[in-house]
């Protein structure tokens, strides 16, 4: 699903007296959900959001590997569930964000030394220079990371060079309806969008694990599994436990 980049139609803004000013990152990831509207500022750590979405996926295909006991066949259960999960976050998500990264290195680049071309060249240089910039590759999962859960980490160590920038890339833009925006779609909607293309991806993981754990052989769980599966609730539901 391709991301929109023109003009939307927006909801109507809550009364005033109805609005609460400030939202914790959990909260955002819960109206989103929800498709409520949401803004993203300088405050977002895409790292933190990640974790939020992987690790409790990672978390309960790790207990159903153990539960079943059949390490060969729960991989292939989520293979190209979690490759199309991976495909949303590296080739949307992550490549919108290099984008954006790309076109505002160029252009503080093509400010410093670009004063000599008129407008056809400057926006050649600034599309040469963007198309230079490093694009990070592909993620290999392999069928061993699910029983273990590496793959989780594989795809928080992937977006971690990029929260920084994205961050200050939110701090600097405008808000949505902002009207020097014009009707313009923000960079924080942007970002919900490709949000929401992981969203929809991890939810059909989430969906075919619930189907996994349902006719997986019924046990006692011991009191670590117990609390493994209550800390991954709980974040579903956008409440961060630490580990003890």
């Amino acid at each position: 699903m391709s991301v929109l980049a023109g003009r939307r139609h927006r909801p109507e803004p809550a009364p005033i007296g109805a609005r609460k000013t400030h939202f914790t990152q959990s909260e955002l990831r819960t109206r989103r959900r929800a498709g409520l509207p949401v803004t993203y500022d300088g405050t977002f750590d895409l790292t933190a959001e990640v974790d939020a979405i992987v690790t409790p996926l990672a978390t309960r295909i790790t207990s159903l590997t153990r539960t079943h006991n059949a390490e060969r066949g729960l991989p292939k259960m989520f293979q190209h569930l979690v490759a199309d999960l991976v495909d949303a976050l590296h080739g949307e998500m992550i490549a919108g964000i290099v984008a954006w990264i790309a076109e505002r290195t160029a252009r503080e680049r093509i400010d410093k030394v670009g004063g000599h071309l008129d407008s056809a060249s400057r926006a050649a240089a600034l599309r040469h220079v963007a198309d230079l910039h490093p694009r990070p590759p592909a993620p290999e999962i392999a069928p061993e990371h699910f029983a273990s859960g590496q793959w989780a980490a594989t795809l928080i160590d992937l977006v971690r060079p990029y929260s920084a920038p994205l961050a200050d890339l939110l701090h600097r833009a405008k808000p949505p309806n902002d009207p020097t925006l014009r009707g313009a779609v923000s960079r924080s909607e942007r970002l919900c969008d490709l949000l929401r293309e992981v969203d929809s991806a991890a939810r059909q993981v989430e969906i075919r694990i619930d189907r996994a754990e349902q006719s997986r052989p019924s046990r006692t769980l011991t009191p670590t599994d117990r609390a493994a599966q209550a800390r991954a609730e709980l974040q579903k539901l956008g409440i961060e436990v630490d580990a003890e």
